[in-house]
């Protein structure tokens, strides 16, 4: 914890403190102004100075409004007055104290599920899904409330023990009567509503997630959906889903109100007792039923409020249970990743790259991804990698731009591993452009600039360095945007075609200036023209020299590299010169075709 949340905290107590004792100020001084008002003109200074509690304020009163029974009347107003006027500022101090601590708490809870998930495997975060991990970021939010309730839980319990304390101080036999058939009642509500609120809690939360995941079904997929006419069928059961979440919720509202009508009932049933202990057991005097009476009274109004907070703070900890159970487990990963986010150790891309033994295996999946598959390529080399659908070469891909690390084997350049310490220097000197690039909201410069992305390099290199990925990657469509370069693209790059997505994701990883380029099916959407002279462009010797990994189905561009790679079910079926291994590929085609 943060010096400047433990000071938080430390306010936050102090102002508790405070503020119980300014509650039990306000029970006596309601209490006195009762039995005040019911004694009339018949020496009242005189019995109440007989109660402890009474006698500083009669005193007082004495001084400054003389002895008399209106003068004691205006002087319990003026007190009470100025007590209410501190409790406020006091409240509105505690306020601030312990909503600062819990949502600078909360906040960074949130960030650090971002980087949790920034800095966790890439296959846990495809596997989890985006609707699952925007939720768990969401729900981190939550521990922002949950702090906010313990604290005012613990806030409300002190007042309300402060309160009993000044109750035990009027009348001992009374109070302790008085605090056992209330805690027996309110200990009984809260148990029979806290299982059932919790399971109910768990219930509406996992339809919030279903209901997330469908609409986020309904608008990523709404081009699917408008083709194949199954709008009305996801709406139709995000409704019926929909109804059981506020149905859930309608109950879970009610279950949190429950106890809370119950200690009413016990409240009005304790004054009752109060009443019938003073008279029928110690046979108390008018003062001394009005005195007391007048106290506890006061002690209710100002108690039940508390203890009907505290209920509902502990029903609003127990309807964010589930939420905390996710973050929980969440955050306890974060080891992990923080140890995979702080590597530094360097790694050299410039003679060669050697993959030994290279096997995945996606959990939950008896069968490898990839298996044992092993080759080297030199600095300015090109690798065609091929096979048929499935056969694991977009996951060959991923393992080799780093982002996926593999269940078995190794790779290796210039004698240094591929590990999660060398991982960041790795990346350094990758250039990855996959199947579906991502383009951010963000203008076209800064999305081929990503790299540089927040940093502040002089104006003329980075233009330079803009330009020359731009004429690269026949990016000829600048002029004809709105803004030019710095034309905002939209969510996923909305504003361009397929074919100018492909060659903004290949000016990026130009731009990175890799040693390594992979590129995986990345001219699918050119057209013929725009095809060719790009790949005339990859494919051409660079200076200095990169090595370009190029997976593609089409044979004819496979020949155009040095050496070829073929996969098959996962496995290695071939690897050398270009023109054997793509040779034997395309018998082996012939032959399916013709069988």
């Amino acid at each position: 914890m943060s010096m400047s949340a433990r000071w938080r905290l430390l306010m936050s107590a102090t102002l508790t403190l405070a503020l119980s004792a300014v509650e039990v100020a306000l029970a006596g001084l309601v209490a006195l102004l009762t039995a005040t008002l019911s004694l009339g003109e018949i020496e009242p200074l005189r019995q109440l100075s007989g109660l402890t509690y009474a006698a500083p304020l009669v005193r007082l009163s004495e001084l400054s409004f003389g002895s008399t029974t209106r003068g004691l009347i205006l002087s319990l107003l003026t007190s009470l007055v100025f007590t209410l006027l501190i409790k406020s500022v006091l409240t509105l101090l505690y306020q601030w104290h312990s909503t600062s601590l819990a949502e600078r708490i909360g906040g960074e809870t949130r960030a650090r599920a971002l980087r949790l998930y920034q800095r966790a495997p890439y296959l846990r975060v495809e596997r989890e899904g985006l609707v699952e991990l925007q939720f768990n970021i969401g729900a981190s939010s939550s521990v922002a409330a949950f702090l906010s309730q313990l604290l005012h839980l613990l806030t409300y319990s002190i007042m309300l023990l402060s309160l009993i304390v000044g109750l035990l101080w009027a009348s001992p036999q009374l109070t302790a009567i008085l605090i056992i058939l209330m805690f027996a009642g309110g200990g009984g509500l809260i148990s029979l509503s806290k299982r059932a609120l919790h399971q109910q809690s768990e219930a509406v939360m996992n339809d919030e997630l279903r209901l997330a995941k469908l609409s986020h079904a309904g608008l990523h997929g709404l081009r699917e959906m408008k083709l194949y006419q199954r709008e009305e069928q996801i709406y139709d059961r995000f409704v019926k889903l929909l109804d059981r979440f506020v149905s859930g919720r309608v109950r879970q509202q009610l279950l949190s109100l429950t106890p809370a009508l119950g200690l009413e009932i016990i409240g009005a049933s304790l004054l009752l007792v109060s009443a019938s202990y003073l008279v029928y057991i110690e046979g108390s005097d008018l003062m001394r039923l009005s005195s007391t009476l007048g106290f506890v009274a006061a002690a209710s109004w100002r108690g039940l409020p508390l203890v009907n907070r505290i209920l509902s703070g502990l029903n609003a900890i127990l309807t964010m249970q589930p939420y905390l159970d996710r973050v929980t487990t969440l955050l306890a990963s974060e080891e992990v990743s923080q140890d995979q986010g702080q590597a530094t150790d360097l790694l050299s891309l410039r003679r060669d790259l050697t993959v030994r033994g290279l096997t995945l295996s996606y959990l939950g999946v008896e069968t490898s991804v990839l298996k044992n598959v092993s080759f080297t390529v030199h600095s300015g080399q090109r690798l065609a990698i091929v096979g048929r659908s499935g056969a694991g070469k977009s996951s060959l891909a991923k393992l080799l731009s780093g982002l996926v690390s593999p269940s078995v084997g190794e790779i290796e350049s210039d004698g240094s591993l591929l590990t999660a310490e060398t991982q960041s220097s790795w990346f350094n000197q990758v250039g990855y452009v996959s199947q579906r690039p991502y383009l951010f909201d963000l203008t076209i410069g800064e999305n081929i600039a990503l790299s540089t992305w927040g940093e502040e390099p002089s104006p003329s290199s980075k233009m330079s360095r803009l330009q020359a990925a731009c004429e690269f990657a026949e990016i000829d469509f600048i002029d004809d945007l709105e803004r030019g370069i710095d034309t905002v693209l939209g969510e996923e790059g909305t504003r361009l075609s397929g074919g100018q997505a492909q060659r903004v994701a290949i000016a990026r990883a130009l731009y990175h200036q890799p040693k390594l380029l992979i590129l995986d099916e990345v001219t699918s959407a050119l057209d013929e023209r725009i095809e060719q002279r790009l790949l005339d462009r990859l494919l051409a010797d660079h200076n200095p020299p990169i090595m370009v990994i190029l997976i593609t189905h089409q044979l004819e561009v496979a020949r155009r590299c040095d050496l070829a790679l073929w996969l098959e079910g996962g496995e290695q079926r071939a690897f050398g010169e270009a023109h054997i291994v793509l040779d034997e590929y395309q018998r082996s085609l012939s032959a399916e075709g013709e069988s």
